[in-house]
């Protein structure tokens, strides 16, 4: 939770654990049935509909504060993840 934001590769974690990604990933997805590289992409997702939903900030600014190097990379892995854009989902806010 602490590091979501700036590094979004199994190898930065596994490092920190002092393991290689591929163990790192064949833990995590013994004990949890999914890998290492989805938890993390779930973290970021879970951060970005936070963000479109509460929050005043556009897609841009959205993308920027969850350190995507351009707002349309943001754009992609919300609707990879989703099945919709950020903008279409934003415009679900109840």
């Amino acid at each position: 939770n602490n590091s979501f934001l700036t590094h979004k590769d199994v190898g930065f974690y596994a490092d920190q654990l002092c393991v290689s990604a591929n163990y790192l990933n064949e833990i995590v997805k013994s004990e949890t049935g999914i890998s290492a590289k989805k938890h993390i992409s779930e973290r970021l997702l879970m951060e970005a509909k936070n963000l479109l939903l509460y929050s005043e900030m556009d897609i841009a600014e959205i993308s920027h504060v969850l350190q995507f190097s351009e707002p349309t990379h943001f754009t992609k892995f919300f609707k990879k993840e989703t099945g919709c854009t950020p903008r279409s989902f934003q415009q679900q806010k109840p």
